[in-house]
C-alpha cells in the first residue's frame, strides 16, 4: 500500500492513523531535522514521500520488511532518517545505502534519485513483550548534488501509527483423524479479546463459520484452545482464526490447512432396525454425508436407525466419528 504526502512549499506533516489508534504531532520547524546539515534556501516540495508494507498491527518478535522513498522531480539525490518508538530497526536485505545510528535508520551515502524516487530498504522487528503501539517516523529531504546547503528541499515528513494485536499467538496447529478435524492455539497475551471465530474453506475465498469459542478477556499468561469438528467431505480445507475485541475490531490470522483421505475412515455396517449402543453414556450424533444432522441424543448410550433409509451415514461418538453402511 501506498500513501502519498500532499505537495506544498512548506514543512509538511501529515497524520495517517490506522485502526483506533490516535496519534498527534505538532509539525512545525523543529521536526526538520534534515536541516541541521541542509541549512540553505528550502526550495518548493517537488514529490511525495511515503513507506510502502508498513505494519498495520504487529506480533511479537516478528519482523517486517518496509521499502522507504522520496519522490522529487526535480533533485538529483536524497537522504532519509527513520525512528521507531519500540522495537529495534535493522538494514534490509541487499540494502547497502542506509545504516543504523543510535537507533534510528538513516542513509550512508546521497541515494540518486532515479526516474523521480530513490529509496532504501529498512525492517522493523517487533519487540518480544509489551502492550505499547508502534510509531514510525519518517523524514526525508532531496537535493540538488552540488555539495553545499543551498538549493536543497529539507521539507517531508510523515509519521505512521501501528497498533500491537490485541491476541499475541505461540503456536496454532491443525490435525485431523477418522474425519475429525482438530485445531488447536495457544496464545501468550490477550488485550480485550472476546471471542474466537473459526472459519474454513475449501478454495481460500469464500470462508464458513463453522464455529465459536470464547476468549479469555484479558490475560498475560498462556491460554491453551481447543476446537473439533467433523467434516463428511474429503480433500484440503484450509481453517483461519478471527479474533474479536470487545468493540467488535477483528484480526484474522494466517490460514491452515488439512487433508482429509477418505480411505483412513472407518466403515461399519449396520441393519436396518437395530440400533447403536455405547459402554458409557456419551453424545452420539447421526448425519447424513452432506453433513445433514439426522438424530442426537446428549448423555446417552443407545441411538435407533429405524427411520433410516439403506446407505452410507456419518456417526460422531464423543467428538469421534466414522462412516456406517445402513443395509436391508
Amino acid at each position: 500500500m501506498q500513501i502519498n504526502v500532499v505537495r506544498g512549499s512548506f514543512l509538511l506533516l501529515l497524520l495517517i492513523v490506522f485502526s483506533t489508534f490516535n496519534l498527534s504531532n505538532s509539525g512545525g520547524a523543529a521536526d526538520r531535522i534534515c536541516a541541521s546539515c541542509h541549512t540553505g534556501n528550502i526550495d518548493d516540495i517537488n514529490g511525495d514521500i511515503y513507506i510502502t508494507n508498513p505494519p498495520l498491527d504487529y506480533n511479537f518478535d516478528e519482523r517486517y520488511p518496509m521499502t522507504l522513498c522520496v519522490e522529487d522531480s526535480e533533485k538529483a539525490a536524497a537522504g532519509f532518517r527513520l525512528e521507531a518508538s519500540i522495537g529495534t530497526l535493522e538494514v534490509g536485505e541487499g540494502e547497502t545505502r542506509a545504516q543504523i545510528i543510535a537507533d534510528e535508520a538513516t542513509h550512508n551515502q546521497r541515494n540518486p534519485i532515479v526516474d523521480n524516487v530513490a529509496c532504501w530498504k529498512i525492517d522493523w522487528i517487533a519487540p518480544s513483550t509489551g502492550t505499547e503501539n508502534l510509531l514510525l517516523t519518517f523524514r526525508a529531504n532531496a537535493v540538488n548534488n552540488n555539495f553545499a546547503a543551498t538549493g536543497d528541499n529539507g521539507g517531508y515528513f510523515i509519521t505512521y501509527g501501528s497498533i500491537i494485536l490485541p491476541v499475541q499467538y505461540s503456536d496454532m496447529n491443525i490435525d485431523e483423524y477418522n474425519g475429525t478435524v482438530e485445531l488447536n492455539w495457544i496464545t501468550e497475551q490477550e488485550i480485550n479479546n472476546d471471542r474466537f471465530i473459526i472459519e474454513r474453506s475449501t478454495d481460500l475465498e469464500t470462508w464458513t463459520t463453522t464455529g465459536e469459542v470464547n476468549g479469555s478477556g484479558n490475560s498475560s499468561e498462556q491460554v491453551h484452545y481447543n476446537f473439533k469438528e467433523y467434516l463428511p467431505i474429503t480433500g484440503t480445507i484450509f481453517y483461519r482464526i478471527t479474533q474479536v475485541d470487545y468493540d467488535g475490531t477483528i484480526h484474522i490470522s494466517d490460514h491452515l490447512s488439512v487433508t482429509i483421505d477418505d480411505n483412513n475412515r472407518t466403515q461399519n455396517l449396520f441393519l436396518l432396525g437395530e440400533s447403536i449402543t455405547i459402554d458409557t453414556p456419551g453424545n452420539i450424533y447421526l448425519y447424513s454425508l452432506s453433513g445433514a444432522r439426522l438424530d442426537h441424543c446428549t448423555a446417552c448410550t443407545t441411538i435407533q436407525l429405524d427411520d433410516l433409509k439403506p446407505g452410507l451415514y456419518i456417526l460422531t461418538v464423543n467428538e469421534q466419528s466414522r462412516k456406517i453402511w445402513v443395509t436391508e
